[in-house]
């Protein structure tokens, strides 16, 4: 079964995005999650939204299997969609050591069960309400093999600044304290998955691709899928 939801209404809108540029959009990585990812190696790796790949640099090095999934429906100033830019950053691996397709993470991935050793979710499941959460991890349990690893990040707290000191307007923002991000966190995971290791990032830092300085407390949260 297919949905027509893609989360769009959600989702913070960007000025100045490059993709292109070396850094990214999304801020640089974050040291719980690169720490989470160190027991990654040689695996079948899934990336539902894999954005300007924030952590593909660390994915491809440690000789992962990557596919990375987007809408590719935006277009940063230069033009250029997300996944192309991917291709160009990484043109060595691409389509041996990396697999780029068009992914919509609300709808059913179109893969087996039990498919990948571990799928990586980053910049994505907070902003979004608990049911269109739940749809995208239940769908991640389903493609998980057996003791297949859940990496994934939840920011709370958030607060978006403009350099003049005004806040990002964001329409129909979901925004979630940490003790809500917490529960939403473990209710996400209690059907499939053992109980999660969780470390937290204070972020404050100025994303220059994205226009405006990013404030949160983040949950960074490693699960195992339960056997």
């Amino acid at each position: 079964m297919l949905f027509t939801e893609t989360g769009d209404r959600f989702y913070p809108q960007l000025r100045g995005v490059e993709y292109t540029q070396g850094s990214s959009v999304y801020g640089e990585p974050d040291r719980g999650i690169e720490a989470y990812l160190q027991g990654i190696w040689g695996q079948r790796v899934l990336d539902p939204t894999v954005g300007d790949g924030k952590y593909l640099p660390t994915l491809l090095a440690q000789e992962n299997i990557v596919v990375g999934g987007d809408l590719n429906e935006t277009v940063d100033r230069n033009g250029v969609r997300p996944l192309d830019s991917l291709a160009a950053k990484f043109p060595g691996q691409a389509r041996s050591q990396l697999h780029l397709l068009e992914l919509n993470a609300f709808d059913e991935f179109p893969f087996r069960v039990g498919l990948f050793d571990c799928v990586v979710n980053t910049g994505f499941l907070y902003l979004f309400p608990p049911e269109l959460a739940k749809r995208n991890v239940d769908e991640t349990a389903r493609v998980l093999d057996e003791s297949g690893l859940f990496i994934f990040d939840f920011a709370t707290g958030i607060q978006r600044i403009y350099p003049d000191g005004t806040p990002v307007y964001r329409a129909g923002s979901v925004d979630y304290s940490l003790t809500e991000g917490v529960a939403l966190v473990r209710m996400l995971l209690q059907d499939s998955f053992e109980s999660p290791q969780i470390s937290i990032s204070h972020i404050d830092q100025v994303l220059p691709n994205a226009g405006y300085t990013m404030k949160n407390t983040k949950l960074n949260v490693r699960a195992k899928k339960r056997t």
